[in-house]
């Protein structure tokens, strides 16, 4: 690796002078860029950038829907001002960041199906295009010196398309950039950005880089709770695909630091530091930590009436499953026999015959504190197999579910459309009586409307965002998620994720009851470590 010319110290400090320039109107190289004009009203030096500006005014708001002749008469305008970027002049500056602009037009407008996303692609590979080394050094090292530093002074979307060429332009290098990756770390470290969307994207640039100092560093903000443990997994998997070596070392420096966390959760009173350590915890040699996870397992076995006792018991019983190949439930004594024959060279007791269980369109919960968001908006009226509707089809797969889970567990169901809402203010038992309720409730509820699937976070997480409820005060550990379709872009997730799950811990599994794809059940589901199915 070429020596780091921005030592991490070094460029915190730079990164917080330059961050403390006040908000507002902002001079860069003489061109005034002010900072939420919209790009229809701003006055260009620049025919091609006057004629870009214009068309994004009038046609920007079809995304997805533009015709292919405006797809090829907006291609040509954008090509006429990538290649206005070159140089220092003031019409270079504003074709630069207009360039940005598009590259990153209505990133942030999450109800509409796919908004934008053409628009974006064909400015974005043109941004590409005028990175590649030996063309873009200017352009480079303008993001770097002149953007970078000051993102008060930038719109959201323009941020994130920086980090998005940024992360680029290192990956067109032949080796790696501990500037950038150092530049990324910082803007995660230094909380100047308040913006989730910009500190989840340079978090997902940064999970790709096989450096063993962001390794250290992902070590680090694990330690601190300030990101989810799968992100961590996920990052030395990574790095274990790149180089075995690397990771090998790697493990031989920081291996007893994540024995130490891992250890120090299992037993913890808390639901959610014990759930945190199980994902790490297959990452360790089996021998060093299968006892501990039998002896957690136990432990929490005995603690009848906590919450979230039933979501951790299985994740022990993933843990172990997936470090020794075999299945033995969640029950800790048939383990422990399991491993003292194992350890004392004997025969294995056999596997104990799995429990049926309900399932949600195929999938098992496994908990006592359980969230459920039902779509019922009005394509939710087609039919589904023997039933009615696919609404009929989720209401008695909802009832028939928390009947099997026992007048024990706890649930709260929010059904969303344009609107949404909860069942009761609080959770409920799955008491016969109750689930008869809620059947006549939802029942009675019918279809109709859109497919706002952010209304139905709103109405099961209220006060969430205002910071009214703290996440670790969220009365669930699961939620099953069911849509038949599109919910707009998917791009609110690993935000949302970022800020509140890190610390919540929510699972999120999913289910696409329609045919059309649905983006944020996926994103919802992979980033949370939970299952997504589809039924056509």
């Amino acid at each position: 690796m070429p020596p780091c010319r921005f030592p991490l110290h070094a460029l915190l400090i730079w990164l917080a002078v330059a961050l403390a320039t006040p908000s507002g109107t902002a001079t860069h190289q003489g061109l005034d860029l002010p900072d939420r004009t919209p790009v229809g009203d701003r006055e260009y030096g620049d025919a091609a950038c006057r004629q870009l500006a214009g068309w994004l005014a009038e046609f920007g708001h079809q995304g997805n829907f533009l015709t292919s002749s405006l797809v090829a008469d907006y291609s040509e305008r954008v090509g006429k001002v990538a290649a206005k970027t070159t140089g220092r002049s003031e019409r270079a500056l504003e074709a630069r960041l207009l360039l940005l602009e598009a590259a990153g037009w209505k990133l942030t407008e999450y109800d509409a199906p796919g908004v934008a996303s053409t628009i974006r692609e064909l400015a974005q590979a043109e941004l590409v295009e005028r990175l590649k080394p030996g063309r873009g050094n200017g352009f480079f090292d303008w993001l770097m010196e002149e953007v970078t530093p000051h993102p008060d002074r930038y719109g959201l979307e323009v941020r994130v398309v920086n980090l998005f060429a940024l992360n680029a332009r290192m990956e067109m290098r032949s080796s790696a950039s501990p500037e950038v990756e150092q530049i990324l770390v910082a803007l995660m470290m230094s909380g100047r950005d308040p913006e989730p969307l910009v500190r989840s994207t340079a978090l997902d640039f940064l999970a790709e880089r096989t450096d063993p100092f962001v390794s250290d560093y992902f070590l680090g903000e694990l330690e601190r709770g300030k990101i989810a443990p799968e992100t961590f997994v996920d990052h030395l998997r990574r790095l274990e695909a790149n180089s075995a070596q690397a990771a090998e070392t790697w493990w031989e420096r920081r291996g007893a630091r994540v024995q130490t966390y891992v250890r120090g959760g299992l037993e913890a009173e808390d639901w959610r530091r014990a759930s945190k350590a199980l994902a790490v915890a297959p990452e360790l040699e089996t021998a060093s930590i299968v006892p501990f996870l039998i002896q957690g397992l136990g432990v929490w076995d005995a603690r009848a009436g906590v919450g979230g006792r039933l979501r951790v018991m299985s994740e022990y019983a993933e843990a172990l499953e997936r470090l020794t190949g075999l299945d033995h439930g969640v029950r800790a004594d048939t383990w422990a026999r399991w491993w003292q024959a194992e350890t004392a060279d004997g025969t294995y007791p056999a596997t104990p015959p799995l429990e049926e269980r309900a399932t949600f369109f195929g999938l098992a919960p496994r908990s006592d504190r359980v969230l459920f968001v039902i779509d019922r908006s009005g394509s939710m009226r087609q039919s589904y197999r023997s039933s009615p509707s696919r609404y009929a089809a989720a209401v008695e797969a909802l009832v028939y579910t928390l009947r099997d889970l026992g007048p024990d567990a706890q649930f709260q169901v929010v059904l969303f459309s344009t609107e949404a809402e909860r069942f009761r203010p609080e959770l409920t038992r799955a008491t016969p009586a109750n689930l008869e309720r809620l059947e006549e409730w939802a029942t009675g509820r019918g279809v109709g409307g859109g497919t706002d699937l952010r209304a139905g976070f709103e109405a099961a997480f209220p006060g969430l965002e205002s910071g009214a409820l703290a996440p670790t005060d969220i009365p669930y550990d699961s939620v099953y998620v069911l849509c038949d379709g599109e919910t707009g872009s998917p791009a609110w997730v690993a935000p949302w994720l970022l800020e509140h799950n890190v610390q919540a811990r929510l699972t999120f599994h999913c289910v696409n009851l329609g045919g059309t794809p649905a983006g944020a059940l996926e994103a919802l589901a992979a980033g949370s470590g939970g299952a997504f199915v589809r039924h056509d």
